[in-house]
């Protein structure tokens, strides 16, 4: 009953903090207070936003995971307090931008690809709002209702990923036959349950492009010239 009661603290906490950071964070964007920039990958600008963006949606998973790992209690100084030579502000800065110069490597890909005209956070904000504000005015609109606006960042990355994987498949991303094979071997008895060989096929070369496609990113971040501001 105890660490029930504790894990449902944590909870509540967390949700709490979240809150509290995305309203900050949103009127950031609505002021134009966070366009300074952080960092720079390849050239291109990392805004204080788009950082922003991800210690909010990582900053519950790195305090519940120095809560569980130290048996420490959240304070008011918790993320500046030290922990084996590091603090979890520290570790929330480091994992956040990690996640911005990835999300930042695949949208330059999506510029390049035409996918996307303008990837600046500013933008892609913009253009959730004026989807949201011209599908509230539809009565039968078609697709997703509505973008949150706490998620449109992943929601234009997430998107963009998928077109960019189907123009690259029949190119830089193409599997080979062997790949192709390995992955079939691979499919579990209920993914191969009921399905025809052509659908078989069209699921192993899925998973084919998508580990092609994951081994190509990482290896652009490994070798992305990054600059802190």
């Amino acid at each position: 009953m105890i660490k029930k009661a504790v894990i449902l603290t944590l909870l509540a906490l967390s949700f709490s903090i979240l809150l509290f950071s995305c309203a900050e964070y949103d009127a950031d964007i609505i002021n134009g207070g966070g366009s300074s920039p952080v960092a720079y990958v390849n050239g291109e600008t990392i805004t204080k936003n788009e950082l922003e963006y991800f210690k909010n949606r990582l900053r519950a998973d790195v305090m519940n995971s120095y809560i569980s790992e130290f048996s420490c209690e959240y304070s008011e100084g918790f993320w500046t307090m030290d922990f084996n030579g590091t603090t979890p502000g520290q570790e929330l800065f480091e994992l956040s931008l990690e996640e911005c110069v990835k999300a930042k490597i695949q949208l330059v890909l999506c510029r390049e690809h035409g996918i996307y005209s303008d990837i600046s956070y500013e933008a892609l904000y913009k253009k959730a709002v004026v989807y949201n504000d011209e599908n509230s005015q539809k009565a039968n609109a078609v697709g997703i209702k509505s973008i949150g606006l706490s998620q449109f960042y992943s929601y234009y990355l997430n998107n963009g990923v998928l077109l960019l994987k189907n123009r690259l498949a029949g190119d830089e991303l193409k599997p080979t036959d062997d790949e192709i094979e390995r992955q079939l071997e691979g499919l579990s008895g209920n993914l191969k349950s009921g399905r025809s060989e052509d659908e078989l096929y069209n699921a192993a070369k899925k998973l084919a492009v998508d580990r092609k496609y994951d081994d190509y990113i990482t290896s652009l971040c490994k070798a992305a010239q990054i600059v802190r501001t």
